[in-house]
């Protein structure tokens, strides 16, 4: 199976999951927020205004909570039923 393949069929799967993804995660599961979040949040050390692209964002959780945090958040994914 070629690369092509596995990213047009990876991404009819998340075309068809998104909506229940977001529905079950929202703002991050618990391993993200307990763990995943707060490591990104203290390797980035964000200032206010700055601007970060989430490539990949999903369905926007840490986008979300950069955000809040004063950044100019641009996210993209793949998949349109997340964004």
């Amino acid at each position: 199976m070629s690369n092509k393949n596995i990213d047009q069929d990876s991404q009819q799967i998340w075309e068809k999951l998104g909506s229940w993804w977001d529905a079950q995660v929202e703002d991050g599961d618990y391993f993200h927020r307990a763990f995943i979040f707060p490591t990104i949040e203290k390797w980035l050390e964000l200032k206010e205004g700055e601007t970060i692209l989430d490539a990949g964002c999903g369905n926007g959780s840490l986008a979300r909570l950069m955000a809040k945090k004063g950044a100019v958040v641009l996210g993209v994914d793949f998949s349109s039923s997340l964004i």
